[in-house]
């Protein structure tokens, strides 16, 4: 070998190029595909955005119309009570209960839930809030607070789901914002 002559080279450097191209072809489709698709909400999650699944009502759910004019759809396990005290109130179980008040949450002042997330979202084509909360410190319920509130004929209405043992069910959860999501008034 002599001083005028290059260094012999590995005989894979010559397809250096070849690879990076398709490493970069590889990264573009990546960032491209995941673009189009929409972050899925896996059975375990315990995640406390609030969720607001399809409309669609299986064909067994029944609607309950109270007197102050707001229609809800809810599942036969569900089956909704008249609360003595408050014709505005239904309770659905345990631990869901829908009701007509006079005061949003905003204007509660004193023993009121910490709320940790609020959103606005629609139903019934109004601007609601999707509200989790806490309960306050007075509160001997242990567990989250999750309610929806909208505007109703100079009141609001509220829609709220807490569980009765402090102990979140995801599944349960779930069908309470489909509930929501039926929301109508007439």
């Amino acid at each position: 070998m002599t001083k005028g002559d290059p260094e012999p080279q590995h005989p894979l450097v010559r397809y250096i190029p070849f690879f990076a191209g398709a490493l970069v072809v590889a990264m573009v489709v990546g960032v491209l595909s995941n673009r189009n698709e929409s972050p899925s909400v896996s059975d375990e999650s315990t995640s406390p955005s609030p969720e607001f699944p399809a409309p669609d009502v299986p064909a067994d759910w029944r609607t309950y119309v109270n007197i102050n004019g707001y229609l809800i759809d809810y599942p036969p396990n569900l089956v909704p009570q008249e609360v003595t005290e408050d014709p505005s109130a239904a309770q659905f179980g345990p631990d869901i209960r829908s009701q007509i008040v006079k005061e949003p949450y905003t204007a509660c002042s004193e023993d009121c839930p910490i709320i940790s997330e609020e959103t606005k979202i629609t139903l019934a084509r109004r601007e609601c809030m999707a509200v989790i909360a806490e309960p306050a410190a007075t509160d001997s319920r242990p567990g989250p607070i999750y309610f929806y509130e909208c505007p109703h004929e100079g009141q609001y209405f509220r829609f709220t789901y807490r569980p009765a043992n402090g102990v979140e069910s995801i599944p349960l959860r779930r069908t309470f914002a489909r509930m929501a999501n039926s929301l109508s008034f007439q």
